[in-house]
């Protein structure tokens, strides 16, 4: 249904949220809806009528392949010991059912990639910023709730960040486009500049419109960020941190600039908790680092984390190649130490150089 015009008339939904039944394309519909009223959206969740059970597919994208392999296998033990030829051939009908689907999912998940691909900045616009620089963004699963955000301001002076929500795939991506959207309507539409107040404001803005009218104890929603602002003769950096701390290699040495141990929206996040401010003086030569957690948690096939120690190290040793080449270094030492382990998280790392 994406791009498709459902609704002429949103008088149909006659409150904030509620369950109305309606009829699309000649298909009878459920739909649950919530307004978000910090950003004036619609959520609805569209479920037909006839269905009564939806099957839940748990890891769909590691799984799917398994679950066809074991109903072929399936077949044939009971073609075997029962010969039973309808058994077979509902069997059959019900695997074809099942790649139709699958393939379905993941024409969603690819869509969906596209989408979130779009409110990631262009190489082209960083290299009118930065000196030289290096971006390393893997989702988990194709999508998911890692992104990084760039914003020049009129007076060329400008932020870039790393940002980790809650959730990893499409409940994760859905939430970077909440992230993306608040952090931008903060830009345009306040005249806040400094980093700690823009975290202070996205705070409070992601609390009204995720956590707000959210009950439950066991869902707390949020995320983490690392933000800089960087003046527009990249002289002076501002610096502040929820959860992604900032790190620089200079002269042989890299220093960790450590975040605040707050996320943003979480319910245990004060409304008027105040993010530190850190500025730092670019020099020549500095190369600037920020981190998701994703590189840092990682496991081997030991099951052993690889940890902020090793990840420091890294730095130290690849800040010496040129930036260009840092991203693939970072990749290859990360599919080495996993070896035939699973990815366990979305990861990010840039990497960056002013003057």
């Amino acid at each position: 249904m994406i791009n498709n015009k459902l609704f002429n008339d949103l008088s149909i939904f006659p409150n904030k949220n509620g369950i109305i039944k309606t009829t699309i394309d000649s298909k009878k519909y459920f739909i649950a809806y919530n307004k978000l009223t910090s950003t004036g959206w619609y959520v609805f969740t569209l479920v037909e009528s006839s269905e009564v059970m939806t099957p839940i597919i748990k890891g769909v994208l590691s799984f799917s392949s398994i679950s066809i392999t074991l109903l072929i296998a399936f077949v044939f033990l009971q073609s075997i010991l029962f010969s039973n030829l309808q058994l077979k051939k509902l069997v059959e009908e019900r695997t074809k059912e099942l790649k139709e689907k699958n393939k379905k999912i993941m024409d969603s998940i690819l869509y969906a990639k596209n989408i979130q691909n779009s409110i990631l900045p262009s190489e082209n616009l960083l290299k009118k910023k930065f000196k030289d620089f290096f971006i390393l963004w893997k989702p988990a699963n194709i999508v998911g709730g890692d992104f990084y955000w760039f914003k020049e301001k009129e007076d060329n002076s400008f932020y870039i960040a790393v940002i980790d929500c809650t959730g990893h795939g499409v409940p994760g991506a859905l939430m970077t486009m909440v992230a993306n959207s608040l952090l931008n309507r903060i830009i345009e539409d306040t005249n806040l500049k400094n980093p700690s107040d823009i975290l202070s404001e996205l705070n409070i803005l992601f609390k009204e419109t995720i956590n707000l009218n959210n009950r439950d104890y066991r869902i707390d929603d949020g995320l983490e960020i690392g933000l800089c602002y960087i003046q527009a003769d990249k002289s002076k950096m501002i610096y502040s941190g929820a959860g992604i701390s900032l790190y620089y290699a200079y002269n042989n040495d890299v220093i960790r600039i450590k975040s605040d141990n707050k996320g943003i929206g979480y319910k245990r996040t004060k409304d008027d908790y105040t993010f530190k401010e850190h500025i730092i003086e670019i020099k020549e030569d500095m190369i600037f680092y920020m981190s998701s957690d994703g590189y840092e948690d990682q496991n081997n096939q030991e099951g052993k984390r690889f940890g902020r120690k090793n990840f420091i190290d890294l730095i130290k040793k690849f800040s010496k190649e040129p930036i260009s080449q840092q991203k693939d270094l970072f990749n290859k030492y990360l599919k080495e130490y996993m070896g035939y382990e699973d990815q366990r998280d979305d990861i990010t790392i840039i990497g960056f150089k002013l003057k």
